[in-house]
């Protein structure tokens, strides 16, 4: 067999690199069982990891993270984790084209479970009744949450995450009527 270079994989949620060589047989190349089953075990693909409230600093305003209803990360193509304190922070950092790297993808803490959970799988809404980090009364539930009783409860709106980007990139504006009071009624 003849070394012909090396294959390394981080793991960003434990830190943990495994590097393994690569040999060429005779017969053709050939890439063996230890080398697959190195790389499945230090799991390659980029995930978040766990929030350290109270540690964390958020990648745009730089405040510390300490409130567990809310926080955000953006997972990078390089594996790279960026902690936010907020939806709009993430949302803000996006908007204004920080990114460094392509982003693999984006997730922000359960209000009611202070579970990360991917933007897609969230319902996020927007009310003047959720006090988050930066003012702008965004928080994500999770899609067990029917958005019909968010609305309800806190009146508001529901918003997809290219939306939340768009408010970032354009101020903030609150449009007449968007964060309601739910006893005020209204649509």
């Amino acid at each position: 067999m003849k070394r012909i270079g090396y294959v390394s994989c981080v793991n960003w949620w434990t830190g943990v690199t495994a590097t393994a060589v690569v040999h060429v047989r005779l017969d053709g190349m050939r890439i063996g069982v230890p080398i697959l089953l190195l790389l499945a075990l230090t799991g390659c693909s980029p995930e978040p990891r766990p929030i350290r409230y109270g540690e964390d600093v958020c990648e745009n305003c730089r405040m510390q993270l300490i409130d567990r209803r809310f926080g955000a990360e953006l997972v990078l193509e390089t594996g790279r984790v960026l902690v936010f304190d907020a939806v709009e922070c993430m949302a803000s950092y996006e908007a204004a084209g920080n990114t460094t790297a392509p982003v693999h993808s984006r997730w922000v803490t359960d209000f009611d479970g202070a579970e990360l959970m991917r933007t897609g799988k969230a319902i996020i809404l927007r009310s003047r009744l959720i006090q988050s980090p930066m003012s702008q009364g965004l928080a994500a539930f999770g899609s067990t949450s029917p958005p019909d009783s968010l609305i309800r409860e806190y009146g508001g709106e529901t918003l997809v995450w290219e939306a939340v980007v768009h408010l970032a990139s354009t101020g903030w504006p609150t449009p007449a009527g968007a964060i309601r009071d739910p006893q005020e009624g209204g649509p």
